[in-house]
């Protein structure tokens, strides 16, 4: 039924690891697409200050800094499917007690005490990534062929968006109707992210084909760091690649937080108009998800990245330019900002490329043994940059204003892409 509908030969291993893997990105579309709108609850709902905004912004990936010592352990691990679940659910269980928060933060007199929680519950959350992250580079690699790798994962992807515009829309509706509904469905995103990371570990993965390392852990560790500078030095092209991608994230990071800001407090937006936006990209994004899964594995990676951080660019562009050219129309009862749509239309190509080249794209780099280290490289420079950048935004907003910020972030983009477009050189 696969190779009918989606055209192509699968052997009976890889069309296991697909349904598997379609099942996973549903799963995660419904709770990634309720996490689009968690800094719009926390920033208008939790009354939360721009510092904190940062601060949850940066749980979402600070944590993958430590990503070469976790993978290191990760790797001295037999059982890694047991692993996964327990991941699961050490990491996803304490959302459960936002069903203990009040109602009414605006009358509350432990306000800041609830932002901590809050904050801290989200650090456990996203936890998982570092262990999940690799591991499934590992999992689709080991499972894919080389044809079949970028294709499928698109496939995948593209449920997992499609899943996601309707759970944003509904939730945006719902926070303007109840803006403290989020303790009960943050409650039910514990259930899901433990029963998503359950079905992950079900993918074949045969642990014999990997061996234990008979080294300590801290002599692993100096060796990985030293293999990590070594990688780093020698290959010259994924330097370059991560170089870029330094920089262009240092501009993501920065701008986040800014933009929801932008969008709350300069031109003042619904939950519901921020969940029109996102859904909007969204639905760019799967439109041509399928195309971009073909497409990057026929041209060199070099160029797909510069037109993924290119498209990021004209997002920041169209984003900036909204206060000054206010033109706007009311579409269903919601008002539509022009110079919104454009920059979320190029966010839409941008999510669409970026789905696949953050996730994947190291891995064009380097063999497929070393698909896991490579990618555990690329998550550790991923914490490093967002140690500091988005801080790094909300200090610039508050001496430079959101002009400052914009062409800031601007500037480093273009950068992203003029490194990547002089490697294919």
């Amino acid at each position: 039924m696969i190779q009918r509908f989606f055209g192509n030969k699968l052997t009976v291993n890889e069309q296991y690891t697909f349904k598997l893997h379609i099942v996973y990105n549903f799963l995660e579309g419904i709770l990634s697409g309720l996490l689009l709108l968690n800094e719009f609850v926390f920033l208008k709902s939790m009354h939360a200050s721009n510092m904190s905004l940062a601060f949850l912004f940066q749980l979402s990936v600070l944590l993958l800094l430590f990503s070469v010592p976790i993978n290191e352990a990760v790797k001295r691990i037999k059982n890694k499917r047991k692993m996964m679940f327990y991941t699961g659910l050490i990491t996803r269980l304490p959302l459960v007690f936002l069903l203990f928060f009040p109602r009414n933060f605006i009358e509350s007199e432990h306000l800041l005490y609830y932002h901590a929680i809050f904050l801290f519950m989200f650090f456990m959350y996203y936890m998982a990534n570092n262990i999940i992250y690799p591991i499934i580079n590992l999992l689709l690699k080991t499972n894919y062929s080389h044809e079949n790798f970028g294709k499928y994962y698109s496939y995948a992807t593209m449920v997992k968006k499609t899943v996601e515009i309707f759970a944003a829309f509904l939730f945006g509706f719902w926070l303007d109707i109840n803006p403290f509904s989020f303790t009960w469905v943050y409650a039910g995103m514990a259930i899901l992210g433990i029963l998503s990371i359950y079905i992950l570990s079900k993918i074949p993965l045969n642990e014999n084909d990997f061996e234990i390392p008979n080294k300590s852990y801290w002599v692993l560790m100096r060796e990985s760091v030293q293999n990590m500078s070594v990688i780093l030095r020698e290959n010259r092209p994924y330097w370059k690649f991560e170089t870029a991608f330094m920089l262009y994230g240092i501009a993501f990071n920065a701008a986040s937080s800014v933009i929801v800001i932008f969008l709350d407090k300069a031109l003042g937006l619904s939950f519901s108009g921020l969940a029109f936006y996102k859904n909007f990209y969204n639905v760019v994004a799967i439109m041509l998800l399928p195309i971009v899964g073909k497409f990057i594995g026929k041209v060199d990676v070099r160029k797909f990245s510069a037109i993924t951080f290119a498209s990021f660019f004209f997002y920041l562009f169209f984003i900036a330019l909204s206060e000054y050219f206010p033109h706007s129309f009311v579409f269903l009862k919601t008002t539509m900002h022009s110079s919104l749509l454009l920059a979320f239309l190029s966010f839409g190509v941008f999510t669409a490329t970026m789905a696949l080249l953050w996730s994947v794209g190291s891995a064009y780099y380097c063999k497929a043994h070393e698909a896991a280290d490579y990618q555990a490289i690329h998550l550790t420079l991923t914490g490093v940059r967002t140690s500091f950048s988005p801080i790094v935004g909300i200090v610039v907003l508050e001496y430079f204003g959101y002009n400052g910020v914009f062409v800031m972030c601007l500037a480093f983009a273009a950068s992203a892409v003029f490194i990547m477009l002089l490697g294919r050189k």
